[in-house]
């Protein structure tokens, strides 16, 4: 009988395991001809980089207002700085999907969108004098929903926020907050905005360098932030005040931006956005997460994986837009509109946190968590 060759049978064994090893893909798509870097680029260049540029020009415009406001307060000077705050509000939306790299370093998000604001903290800060924004019990007690509370009122009578800041006793301390809100926003949204400047932080070249799917790469990152706002829109920001945690039970007073009355259409801006971000789409349309699964031939059923996203965020936009404001009156008086606006958006759900991310060979890491 004829012994078998072991050497050559190991050396063939060994042949074999390279071939598996160099066929495989460790990141799951490393043989796909797909420029990742630039996508990042696209995305960071045309859309993170002039998102946080026209929030720091409308933050800006804001403090202009303020001042001009605490300076004259009267009707006039209130809308100005009304419709200054509302721009800022919605320029907001256009980055809040961005919380890696410089805002988390200042934690940016919920530094300025906690939601909803505590008007109690607020008073108390305002009838003290003294108070620091930046520790943990005036989280709720800072920022744009703080805002919010300062210049609107719930029945829209500007001459009752009027005297808050004139005939009030404690008018002097509502300036002084108003001013301190306005001051301690507009520095964190200038320091991320230096940030990611190629002028200044230049953070975008670490953005673009840093194209791997691990944790910690900016795909993994971009991933996991897109998903985390996402899921904000979902809860925090309609299913939360539509009742969906609360067996039913409609919670107004949660809303975004409850007191101006605009929440829906915050909304709408927010899914709008988060659109864009998935397309490419900024300043130019260009590469984006779609192309990358189409590159990848992802598919959902029958179909591309890149269509089902592309169409169900459609779904969703149309339900929204049929959203009346103010939501918080709506979660009330017409619940169906918007129990069909959050189902739109639940189904967006997986196919945002499992589909996609398993196609790209990202790992979801973030926790959930239920308001901004």
């Amino acid at each position: 009988m004829t012994q078998p060759n072991y050497k050559n049978v190991l050396q063939s064994c060994f042949v074999a395991v390279l071939l598996v090893f160099s066929s495989c893909n460790p990141e799951g798509n490393n043989t796909v001809n797909f420029d990742r870097a630039a996508m990042l680029e696209n995305i960071g260049s045309n859309i993170i980089i002039p998102n946080y540029s026209d929030l720091s020009d409308k933050m800006n415009l804001l403090k202009q207002a303020a001042t001009d406001f605490t300076t004259a307060p009267d009707n006039s000077t209130l809308i100005t700085l009304q419709t200054t705050f509302k721009n800022a509000y919605i320029s907001w939306q256009k980055c809040s999907a961005f919380e890696f790299g410089p805002a988390m370093q200042v934690s940016l998000r919920m530094s300025i969108n906690t939601f909803p604001t505590d008007s109690t903290q607020i008073q108390t800060n305002i009838a003290s004098g003294s108070y620091n924004l930046a520790t943990a019990n005036n989280i709720d007690a800072r920022g744009l929903p703080a805002l919010d509370y300062l210049l609107h009122k719930r029945n829209g009578n500007n001459t009752e926020v009027l005297e808050r800041f004139t005939t009030n006793p404690e008018a002097q301390g509502w300036k002084d907050y108003l001013t301190a809100l306005v001051n301690d926003t507009k520095n964190l949204v200038d320091t991320v905005n230096n940030s990611w400047s190629p002028v200044s932080g230049n953070y975008l070249a670490t953005f673009i360098s840093n194209d791997g799917t691990d944790v910690g790469s900016s795909l993994g990152e971009l991933i996991n932030q897109l998903n985390y706002d996402y899921e904000q829109l979902k809860n925090a920001r309609i299913g939360i005040p539509a009742g969906k945690q609360t067996l039913g039970v409609a919670l107004p007073e949660k809303c975004e931006a409850y007191f101006a009355g605009y929440s829906a259409e915050l909304a709408l801006d927010h899914i709008i956005e988060i659109k864009d971000i998935y397309l490419g789409a900024g300043d130019a349309d260009g590469v984006g997460l779609d192309e990358y699964l189409i590159a990848l031939d992802a598919k959902h059923g029958s179909g591309q994986l890149s269509d089902a996203i592309k169409t169900q965020l459609d779904l969703a936009t149309t339900a929204l837009q049929n959203v009346p404001d103010p939501l918080s009156e709506t979660v009330v008086n017409n619940p169906t509109v918007v129990n069909t606006a959050y189902t739109e958006i639940q189904k967006q759900v997986v196919l945002f946190k499992t589909d996609m991310p398993s196609a790209l060979s990202v790992l979801i890491t973030y926790q959930d968590g239920d308001g901004d």
